[in-house]
């Protein structure tokens, strides 16, 4: 059965480096999109394969 997340367009950050879903390598921090209005997105990139990831923060 999939999880929640599978149907939202941007999963919601967990305050953990996501792992990247092409290699399994742990993702970093590429960039934090402030809004004024919510919700702010954070962007990750693996270092070994390129693949960028946008998750919503919500803290």
């Amino acid at each position: 059965m999939p999880s929640d997340q599978e149907f939202l367009l941007y999963p919601l950050d967990t305050g953990e480096d996501p792992a990247c879903l092409d290699c399994g390598t742990l993702m970093m921090v590429a960039g934090h999109e402030v809004r004024e209005t919510k919700p702010d997105f954070i962007t990750f990139r693996c270092k070994r394969c390129g693949r960028s990831e946008k998750y919503i923060c919500d803290e």
